[in-house]
C-alpha cells in the first residue's frame, strides 16, 4: 500500500485568481523550491503532520521517496518549481508550499505544511499568497487543493483565503 491509499477522506477546494487581500509579514525569508530543498521538505513533513489526521506514520525516506515522485510529476503532474515556495528560518525551512499542474492549466496545490513550532504565525498564507501571484502572472485563472475533510483549521483558512468547496 503506498503513502497516498493510506489518505484520509478529502474534499476539493477552488480558489479564483488572484486571491484576495495582502499577504502577513513575518520574519521568515521566503524562497522558491528547488530540487535541494527536498530532504529537508521530507524531514519537515514528516514533523509537520505527526500526530495529526495527514500523519500517515511515514519515515523521512518514504517522505522523501514520495517527494521524489511527486516532483518528477509521478503522483500529481508536472512540478511547477517557479510556483512553489518554501519559508526559511536561519536556514532551515519551516513552512512549503508544492504545486503542480494536476491537468493542463489547473494547477494544484498538493502538499501545504508547518513545522509544529512555527504554525499560527502566518507563514501558510504568505506561501499561498506567493503561490497565487506566481501562478497569476503565468495566466491561470484558478488554483485547487485537496485538504482533509476533518482537518477543520486548514479548510478555515482556505477559506479565509477565497477557496470554497468544489
Amino acid at each position: 500500500m503506498s503513502l497516498l491509499d493510506r489518505l484520509p477522506a478529502r474534499i476539493v477546494m477552488i480558489a479564483d485568481l488572484p486571491i484576495i487581500g495582502e499577504a502577513p509579514s513575518s520574519e521568515s525569508t521566503y524562497r522558491t523550491v528547488t530540487p535541494d530543498d527536498l530532504p529537508a521538505l521530507a524531514e519537515l513533513l514528516v514533523v509537520a503532520y505527526a500526530g495529526t489526521v495527514d500523519d500517515l506514520n511515514e519515515s523521512p525516506e518514504e517522505a522523501l521517496d514520495y517527494l521524489h515522485k511527486r516532483t518528477r510529476g509521478e503522483i500529481v503532474g508536472p512540478m511547477l518549481w517557479d510556483c512553489s515556495f518554501v519559508a526559511v528560518q536561519r536556514i532551515a525551512p519551516v513552512a512549503a508550499v508544492l504545486t503542480s499542474e494536476e491537468n493542463p492549466g489547473k494547477p494544484l496545490l498538493g502538499d501545504v505544511y508547518t513545522h509544529p513550532d512555527w504554525q499560527r504565525r502566518g507563514l501558510a498564507t504568505a506561501l499561498i499568497h506567493l503561490t497565487a501571484n506566481a501562478l497569476h502572472e503565468r495566466g491561470y485563472k484558478e488554483m485547487t487543493l485537496k485538504v482533509a475533510i476533518a482537518n477543520t483549521d486548514a479548510r478555515r483558512l482556505y477559506e479565509r483565503l477565497g477557496f470554497r468547496s468544489q
